[in-house]
């Protein structure tokens, strides 16, 4: 009986990552939004980063909390370093080798293009993969793909891209995010 469950004990320790903790991970965007302008086809605009923070020198960070587990969105001002949380995770799931899944959630999503605004909730399926350092430590996203649904009352649209890394991550907890 003690040998099995040190056996069981030993297992389940080692499903869960030692570097267990909440690390904030620069990133940029890249995504197409396509909605119904015209009857009969779609259009597509491109977004990025700046459609996303107030200023475009701001940053864009995604952080990863695997002791919770969940996703955190934020735009972090470059000037005060205050942060405003964009979205959060209903649902997220870290994995061996590096991987993560969970769905982000907008309450308030605004894009402004040339020609159309966008308003809503946003629903973001997000897929990706982080690469660690020597100590285990994860600290930049080596791309996450993302797919979701903007529901704007009179645009309602499509969004599809990707995150990629745009800069080396750092210890979410210590910076106070």
């Amino acid at each position: 009986m003690k040998k099995t469950l040190a056996l069981l004990l030993f297992v389940g320790a080692s499903v869960v990552p030692a570097f267990a903790q909440s690390t904030a991970c620069p990133v940029r965007l890249s995504a197409i939004v396509t909605y119904d302008a015209a009857e009969d086809f779609p259009t597509r605009i491109k977004i990025g980063k700046r459609n996303l923070v107030s200023e475009p020198e701001n940053k864009l960070v995604l952080i990863l909390d695997q002791d919770t587990p969940a996703l955190r969105l934020v735009e972090i001002d470059s000037e005060t370093n205050e942060v405003a949380v964009l979205a959060e995770s209903t649902i997220c799931v870290f994995l061996p080798g590096n991987h993560f899944a969970g769905d982000l959630e907008f309450d308030s999503l605004e894009i402004t293009h040339e020609n159309d605004d966008f308003a809503g909730e946003a629903k973001l399926q997000l897929r990706g993969q982080f690469s660690v350092d020597d100590e285990g430590n994860p600290y930049r996203i080596i791309k996450a793909a993302l797919l979701g649904v903007l529901d704007d009352p009179l645009l309602p649209a499509m969004i599809k891209g990707d995150f990629t890394s745009d800069g080396r991550g750092f210890d979410a907890d210590e910076a106070g995010l």
